[in-house]
């Protein structure tokens, strides 16, 4: 069995202004890569982040995908 996420360095908590942010950059169709840069997270953060608010409803699903570009 395998506990996913196990080895993991991830900053589970967020707070309000970065998420505002990542909604503005997601909106905009800005490239995974560069909100984690922008917000200084990882990719696997911002990835977390994403699945998160799509399920809050806070994000919809764009026409570059996940990855952005």
């Amino acid at each position: 069995m395998r506990v996913l996420l196990e080895d993991a360095d991830i900053e589970w908590k967020v707070r309000p202004a970065e998420t505002e942010m990542f909604i503005k950059l997601w909106e905009t169709g800005e490239p995974i890569q560069n909100i984690a840069e922008a917000l200084k997270r990882s990719d696997l953060e911002i990835a977390l982040l994403a699945i998160d608010q799509s399920l809050a409803g806070s994000i919809q699903t764009r026409k570059s995908g996940i990855f952005g570009g």
